[in-house]
């Protein structure tokens, strides 16, 4: 009786697990020390099969199964170092942007690598990506925004200048430098 209770918590505790694994918007993963992945949610997958055209199956690695040579070595030469820098103990922090989703736009993707212990020795790592797009288009806007407001600024015909709550001098423009000059003479 006692074991027939310890196994349905087991498996309640596995579904909400599952869920949880299942529930998230963010690619979820895991790897062990053969670059196998071991566990995955339908997230990873379906990016993985969408970018490389390969079903991802538990306990085989991705790289080998690349057929297409340049997205071979370029899914290499990114990940290893990354896996490999976790397998030694660091948590690893990252972005990642690729054209990819479908219609050729960018994908931003920040991305961490957790080494996974057991008596105290790496023996796989936990991996998550979440997809920021949105915010780097944001910023790039921003930067867009800041670039034509710096540009307006600098070759206005107008005199502009910021002072602090002290009244002192912070930023000005071209145009209130010479007028100080013209008036002052420094």
């Amino acid at each position: 009786r006692l074991l027939e209770e310890q196994q349905d918590q087991i498996v309640k505790q596995s579904a909400r697990l599952n869920a949880i694994f299942e529930s998230s918007s963010h690619l979820v993963w895991t790897v062990d020390k053969n670059l196998n992945i071991t566990s995955f949610n339908s997230n990873y997958s379906g990016v993985v099969n969408q970018k490389y055209g390969i079903e991802v199956i538990a306990n085989e690695p991705v790289l080998s199964k690349i057929k297409d040579k340049q997205s071979r070595e370029a899914y290499s030469d990114f990940w290893k170092p990354l896996y490999e820098r976790a397998f030694k103990g660091e948590t690893v922090k990252t972005e990642r942007h690729d054209l990819m989703d479908g219609g050729g736009n960018d994908v931003y993707r920040i991305i961490y690598l957790n080494p996974i212990y057991s008596d105290g020795e790496v023996v796989e790592i936990s991996c998550l990506a979440n997809d920021i797009t949105d915010i780097k288009k944001y910023e790039k806007r921003i930067i867009e925004q800041s670039s034509k407001l710096k540009a307006i600024f600098e070759n206005g015909n107008q005199l502009f200048w910021t002072v602090n709550k002290n009244r002192e001098l912070i930023t000005f423009n071209n145009r209130y430098s010479e007028a100080i000059h013209d008036i002052y003479g420094f």
